[in-house]
């Protein structure tokens, strides 16, 4: 999910300058916030060895978080990572199916 930042309209009175303006104040938070331009990724096999999943965010990834784990399994980034443009690397500690949270 990605949050479009707002496009002023032509400025046709100082009011609708002014209206602009607040709106843009207001909505800028929301599109430089990197866990709002994110999202989820599903049925996630880890296990002990490495794998790398293409996150699609189409920028460098941020954080992640893993919001369903079938299995007693500890997540976490590989050592060495992938292209973190494109992909994010992942490890467990035994082997899990997750869905994971990425921004």
């Amino acid at each position: 999910m990605s949050i479009k930042a707002f496009r002023k309209p032509p400025q046709t009175s100082p009011e609708l300058t002014q209206l602009a303006t607040a709106v843009d104040d207001y909505t800028r938070p929301l599109t430089q916030n990197p866990v709002l331009d994110s999202r989820i990724i599903q049925r996630i096999k880890v296990s002990t060895t490495k794998i790398d999943i293409a996150h699609s965010l189409g920028r460098p990834w941020v954080g992640w978080w893993v919001v369903r784990n079938d299995g007693a399994v500890v997540v976490y980034e590989a050592p060495v990572q992938a292209d973190r443009n494109k992909y994010i690397s992942l490890v467990g500690n035994g082997l899990s199916t997750v869905d994971l949270y990425i921004f």
